[in-house]
């Protein structure tokens, strides 16, 4: 389930348009958390969801 949630959550925060990280900038501590994990599909999921964030958060700073 964690898995799903977290693919999920990486597929909102890569295809949001880029001038709405207001929207996803509450999923930062859940992905922070995240990263902590063993699994590797949520790991990678959640790694992939901070860098598009990242991207969203340099566009907005423009």
């Amino acid at each position: 389930m964690l898995r799903k949630t977290t693919w999920a959550l990486c597929n909102f925060c890569c295809y949001l348009p880029k001038d709405n990280f207001q929207h996803v900038k509450p999923a930062l501590p859940v992905l922070l958390q995240l990263i902590h994990s063993k699994d590797e599909e949520i790991l990678n999921n959640a790694c992939w969801a901070l860098s598009c964030l990242v991207v969203v958060m340099r566009i907005s700073m423009l």
